[in-house]
């Protein structure tokens, strides 16, 4: 935001103007964020869940990698998170 107070002079101090909801946009981020994730996760792996899939290496991967996703879903962090 110093970028645009120093380039773009219309918009007098929105610096300050983005300092007072930042945090909650970086919250509702990382809520939509996580919450995509965790969705899109249940919606592949009920869909591939059945012992049919296990045939098919691209699903047996897919299925795979979404665990590996899931396990590190608690990392989606705001950038001002300590």
């Amino acid at each position: 935001m110093s970028y645009a107070s120093q380039y773009i002079p219309e918009p007098k101090n929105i610096d300050l103007a983005w300092a007072e909801w930042e945090l909650d946009f970086y919250a509702a981020a990382v809520s939509h964020a996580t919450n995509w994730l965790a969705n899109r996760s249940r919606l592949i792996l009920e869909k591939f869940s059945s012992t049919e899939s296990l045939a098919n290496p691209a699903a047996v991967r897919l299925v795979s990698d979404t665990i590996l996703l899931v396990a590190q879903s608690h990392r989606i962090k705001s950038p001002l998170a300590p």
